[in-house]
């Protein structure tokens, strides 16, 4: 595997690499390193502000916990095996009918849901963590920023989007409320948790948390009812041009 990036400036770099050369082999992974980045460009941007309480700590988190997303997108390029949640996230990349959305969203799941509380915990362990909360309760803002953008650019590329807008109203609301204040409200209670114990005791809460991450995913990617029909419909108008797509993520 490369070496990780150790700073924030060298996480952008790869993920452009990643962008890069999923145009090259136009491949569906370069939806979700399009949305990351974008973010990730902003958290610089308030680090580099010193808008955040601790943005050194900050900085270090931020790396620690894209570090996770490379390494589970470099097993997954090498036919190895990610936490089960990035495998269902990554292995979605090669089919068809998974719509732009679904892509993000597991995505978003395997990292927000799972990864941010392991980082955040290995960034501040034991009560030391407590310092990190204003910080990363403050992010919720930013990331809400971005959604509405998103979204703009996922209506380029898929037309019927509207549909799910139509039956479930205030989407954006929808989304952010999933992604930011239930996904991170609970991995900061997992952060706290897994900061304050043993290792044995660590693992054993990685293990629950990964298997519930997991069946999310499933639920995501496999929807029932109502959803599943919108999904069909949004997916038989959603472009299949992945350099376009991925285009529009990033241009956004």
């Amino acid at each position: 595997m490369n070496p990780l990036p150790q700073t924030i400036e060298e996480v952008i770099e790869r993920m452009d690499v990643i962008i890069r050369d999923s145009l090259r082999t136009n491949s569906r992974l370069g939806y979700f390193a399009a949305l990351y980045r974008r973010v990730t460009i902003q958290v610089k941007k308030n680090i580099d502000e010193r808008m955040f309480a601790n943005p050194e700590l900050m900085g270090k988190l931020a790396v620690i916990f894209a570090g996770r997303y490379f390494a589970a997108y470099e097993l997954y390029q090498n036919n190895q095996k990610p936490t089960a949640p990035w495998d269902i996230a990554l292995a979605a990349s090669k089919r068809r009918y998974p719509i732009i959305l679904q892509h993000l969203l597991l995505g978003m799941n395997a990292h927000i849901n799972l990864d941010l509380g392991i980082a955040s915990a290995e960034t501040s362990s034991g009560t030391e963590i407590l310092g990190l909360k204003e910080d990363f309760m403050q992010i919720n803002d930013l990331l809400a920023s971005q959604i509405p953008i998103v979204l703009k650019a996922i209506n380029k590329c898929s037309p019927f989007i509207g549909l799910i807008s139509f039956f479930y109203k205030n989407t954006e609301e929808k989304v952010t409320h999933f992604s930011l204040e239930i996904a991170r409200a609970y991995s900061w209670l997992f952060a706290e948790d897994l900061a304050t114990r043993d290792t044995p005791q660590q693992q054993k809460l990685i293990e629950n948390a990964t298997g519930e991450v997991r069946d999310l995913a499933q639920k995501l990617l496999h929807a029932k009812g109502l959803v599943k029909l919108l999904i069909f419909f949004v997916a038989i108008a959603e472009s299949n041009n992945i350099r376009k797509n991925i285009t529009a993520l990033t241009a956004a």
